[in-house]
Order: C-alpha cells, then sequence, then structure tokens
C-alpha cells in the first residue's frame, strides 16, 4: 500500500475531483446565474470518454439519469483507473527491487 496510514491517499484525489466537478456544473442547473459553470459538463464529458458513451446516448431523452450516470459511473472509473495505476506501479517497484536485489 502506498501512502501513509494517517494521511489521505492519492488514489482518492482524481476520484474526489471528478466529483466535486460534476456537483459544480450541476449548479449551472439549479441556479440560472451559474450558469456559466456548465461548460464544465464539456469537460466532464471529454475526461470520462468510455463512460461518456452511456451519458451521450442518454442525453436527448432522459437527461437525469444521463446527468446521474456520468456522476457516479465516472466518478467510479476515476477510483478504479486510478487502482489500476496503483496496481501497476507496484509491480514496476516490485520488479526493479527484485532485478536489484538479485545483483
Amino acid at each position: 500500500m502506498t501512502g501513509t496510514r494517517n494521511g489521505f491517499r492519492w488514489i482518492y484525489w482524481p476520484p474526489l475531483l471528478h466529483l466535486a466537478i460534476c456537483l459544480i456544473a450541476l449548479l449551472a442547473y439549479v441556479a440560472p446565474s451559474l450558469q456559466f459553470l456548465g461548460i464544465l459538463w464539456s469537460l466532464v464529458v471529454i475526461a470520462d470518454m468510455p463512460v461518456s458513451m452511456v451519458t451521450i446516448a442518454l442525453a436527448s431523452h432522459h437527461s437525469v439519469l444521463a446527468g446521474t450516470w456520468a456522476t457516479v459511473a465516472g466518478t467510479l472509473w476515476w477510483y478504479l483507473l486510478c487502482r489500476a495505476a496503483e496496481f501497476l506501479a507496484g509491480k514496476i517497484r516490485g520488479a526493479s527491487s527484485l532485478r536489484r536485489s538479485v545483483r
């Protein structure tokens, strides 16, 4: 496990950032004076491209469901990406330390 026991592990930051951006973008629908924040939704759709395919398909007829899907599934997507990156980094670190110990 990487990170400290008392600290906040790095793998939680990208999903939290995604969730925060989604919630801020959704404010544009609730408060008309914050409509300029709606552009953030375009960034979310681009950043979440595999997940966004479902969002794009749902958006024309089921906009609330599409927004919910993009927020929940996109946040989960970023968490899984970070877990995979952590796993691969651990494998690379383990392989390089194993090579050093053999020499």
